[in-house]
C-alpha cells in the first residue's frame, strides 16, 4: 500500500521573515551589518540579533565558537510566533553543494554546543554540532541542549560525537525532529556513581516540571551511540515515526536500547502517551524495543505498531511494568526477528514481557503461525545503513534503504496484519504490490560543444509508477549507465533537456537517457557524438550505426 508522506517543513518562515541576515566563518562580528556580502562571524552573534519572523543563513563550513552558543529568556534573540517563527538555516546553495555549516566544539570543556534556553517558534535547518566535551567533572555534555522551549523544529540536523547525547531536551512543550541524525556519541568520562557511557543517547527527553513535553520524531537515525539510540524519561510523550536505530549500546557500559519509552514516576500520564510506528531497530546490544517503567504504577498507555527489530543482543521487543499493571500497552504488526548468525549473547527469544504485564499484542510476528527466515526478506545485507542522506533530507537511495528487511514477494508475512492505517502486512515496511512497468524512455539528439554538450530526454511512459528521477548519462564506452558521469533533471514524463559538463574536447562520447521509477532504471538508445576542438572541427552525431548529424545540419530525420 502506497501512502502520501507530509513533512510539515514550516517553509512559511521563508515568506514571512522580517529581515534576513547572514554568518560566515569569515564574517566580522564588529563591522558586519549581517548582509551577505557583509556577514556576521559567529552563530552566537548572529542569533542574538533575530525578531521575530528573521531568517539567518547560515554558510557552510567549520565554526570555533570559544563558549557555548547559549541563546536564552528575554536577553539576546526574541521568539518568534506560529505565522511569524524565527528561521536559522544552512545556506542552500552551500548546503546543497554538500558545505555544510558544522558548529566544532573541540575546544571547549564542559560545555554544551548549541543552547536554546526558553524559546518558542524557531526553525533550525541543515545545523550539525559536533565534539562537545567532557572534563572528567561532569556525567554528560550535550551536543544540543533545549530547556523550558516550545514549538522548536530541528531539521535535516546533525549532532555526532559528543560526550553526551545528541539531543537532549528538558521541560519543554512541543518538540520536532524531522529527517535528523544522531551518531557517535559517548560519556566515556562519567562521575561517580554514574557508568560509563550510560548518559549518552542519541536523542534524550526528560521532564521534571509539572507539564508534559511532547516530542514528535520523524525520519530520523540514531547509530552507534553509547547508550540508547531514543531514550525517553519522565514526563514525555512521544510519536516515533519512521526512524531507525542501529548498533547502539556497543560502548563501555550503556543500556543499548534501540528505542526505548516509559519511567514516568510523578503522576499517571494521559492516555496513548508514546506512539511508535513504521520504525526499524536493529543491531543494539540490548533491546530493539524497550517499554519500561522501572515497576513503577505509572506507565503510560503505549502503541507500538508496524515496527521491526532485528539482530538485536537480547530481545526484539521488552516490556518491564508496575504490578497491577495501571496502563495499556499495545503491540500490534510488529515483526522480532532472530537471526542463526546473531553473536554469542543474543538469545533465540524475540519477545519478552515480565510478570505483571499490562499489554495487549496480537498480529505480530511471535503470535502467528508463521517462521520468520532471511527468505522473508528481499536483503538481509545491512550495508549503507549509515550513508549520507540525500540533499533534502530524505534517505540514502541506496540498496539498504529500498530492500533491507523490506517483504520479499514470497514472505508469508504479507497480509497477515491488521491494518491500523500503515496496511495489512506486519513490520516496519509494507510489501507493495504496485503492477509497475519498465519505463519507456528516448534519447534525443545531442548537440556537442568543445568541453560540453546539450541532450536531453523523453519519457514516453511512466510504467503505471512514479517517475522518481531522471536525466543524461554519458561515458566514453557504449551504453552509459547512471553510474557514469549523469545529470539529474527532475521526475515524471514528458521531454526535458540536459547539459553534459566537464567533457575533453576531441574526444567520443556516448550518451543515454535514463529514468527511474519503483521496477527500476529504463535507458534510452546509445548516442555517439564527438566534441569539438577549440579550433573548430567537425561535429558529428550517430545514432544506431547511422551518422545523424553533421557540422549543424541534420543528415536523418
Amino acid at each position: 500500500m502506497k501512502k502520501l508522506i507530509i513533512i510539515p517543513f514550516l517553509f512559511i518562515c521563508l515568506i514571512l521573515s522580517a529581515t534576513t541576515y547572514y554568518v560566515a566563518p569569515n564574517g566580522d562580528d564588529d563591522t558586519g551589518n549581517g548582509s551577505i556580502s557583509n556577514p556576521w562571524g559567529t552563530w552566537k552573534f548572529g542569533m542574538e540579533k533575530l525578531n521575530t519572523g528573521d531568517t539567518l543563513y547560515i554558510r557552510g563550513g567549520v565554526y570555533y565558537p570559544t563558549s557555548t552558543v547559549y541563546i536564552y529568556g528575554s536577553t539576546g534573540s526574541k521568539n518568534g510566533t506560529k505565522s511569524d517563527p524565527i528561521c536559522v538555516f544552512a545556506y542552500p546553495d552551500d548546503y546543497n553543494a554538500g558545505n555544510v555549516p558544522i558548529l566544532d566544539c573541540n575546544g571547549l570543556y564542559r560545555a554544551e554546543g548549541f543552547y536554546l534556553d526558553s524559546k518558542s517558534y524557531w526553525i533550525l535547518k541543515g545545523l550539525t554540532v559536533r565534539h562537545a566535551r567532557q572534563d572528567g567533572s561532569t556525567n554528560d555534555i550535550r551536543g544540543i541542549q533545549l530547556y523550558n522551549c516550545n514549538q522548536i523544529h530541528f531539521i535535516q540536523c546533525v549532532s555526532h560525537d559528543n560526550g553526551g547525547p545528541g539531543y537532549k531536551s528538558v521541560n519543554c512543550d512541543t518538540i520536532y525532529f524531522t529527517r535528523c541524525d544522531a551518531y557517535n556519541n559517548c560519556d566515556s568520562l562519567a562521575v561517580a556513581p554514574s557508568k560509563l557511557g550510560g548518559a549518552a543517547d542519541g536523542f534524550q527527553a526528560d521532564n521534571t516540571a509539572s507539564k508534559w513535553s511532547m516530542i514528535y520524531y520523524t525520519e530520523c537515525r540514531a547509530w552507534n551511540n553509547s547508550d540508547d539510540g531514543f531514550g525517553h524519561g519522565y514526563k514525555t510523550k512521544t510519536v516515533i515515526n519512521k526512524c531507525w536505530a542501529i548498533a547502539n549500546g556497543h560502548q563501555l557500559d550503556g543500556d543499548g536500547r534501540g528505542i526505548t519509552v516509559g519511567q514516568n514516576w510523578h503522576s499517571q500520564p494521559p492516555s496513548e502517551q508514546h506512539i511508535i510506528k513504521n520504525c526499524l531497530s536493529v543491531y543494539n546490544k540490548s533491546q530493539g524495543f524497550r517499554i519500561n517503567d522501572n515497576r513503577t504504577p505509572y506507565l503510560a498507555d503505549v502503541r507500538c505498531y508496524n515496527n521491526t527489530a532485528a539482530f538485536n543482543g537480547e530481545w526484539g521487543f521488552r516490556g518491564q511494568y508496575g504490578d497491577p499493571p495501571v496502563s495499556t500497552v499495545i503491540f500490534r504488526n510488529n515483526i522480532a526477528f532472530p537471526h542463526s548468525q546473531q553473536i554469542s549473547w543474543n538469545v533465540d527469544a524475540a519477545y519478552s514481557m515480565e510478570a505483571g504485564m499490562g499489554d495487549i499484542h496480537d498480529h505480530n510476528s511471535w503470535d502467528i503461525e508463521v517462521t520468520v527466515t532471511d527468505a522473508d526478506f528481499l536483503l538481509v545485507d545491512s550495508t549503507g545503513i549509515t550513508a549520507a542522506r540525500k540533499a533534502d533530507g530524505s534517505f540514502p537511495d541506496n540498496n539498504c534503504y529500498n530492500q533491507f528487511l523490506h517483504l520479499a514477494s514470497t514472505s508469508d508475512l504479507i497480509d497477515v496484519g491488521t491494518d491500523v492505517g500503515y496496511g495489512d502486512d506486519i513490520g516496519a515496511f509494507q510489501y507493495e504490490e504496485t503492477g509497475v512497468g519498465p519505463l519507456v524512455v528516448f534519447t534525443t539528439i545531442v548537440y556537442p560543444h568543445d568541453t560540453w554538450a546539450l541532450a536531453g530526454g523523453n519519457v514516453y511512459d511512466d510504467g503505471g509508477g512514479t517517475v522518481d528521477s531522471r536525466g543524461v548519462c554519458w561515458s566514453e564506452s557504449e551504453n552509459p549507465t547512471i553510474a557514469d558521469s549523469h545529470t539529474s533533471d527532475g521526475t515524471g514524463t514528458g521531454v526535458y533537456s540536459s547539459t553534459l559538463t566537464g567533457l575533453i574536447e576531441g574526444t567520443t562520447y556516448h550518451a543515454r537517457a535514463y529514468a527511474h521509477n519503483e521496477v527500476g532504471y529504463g535507458y534510452g538508445a546509445d548516442v555517439e557524438f564527438e566534441t569539438l576542438t577549440s579550433g573548430g572541427g567537425e561535429t558529428i552525431v550517430f545514432h544506431n550505426g547511422k551518422m545523424i548529424f553533421h557540422n549543424d545540419k541534420r543528415i536523418v530525420h
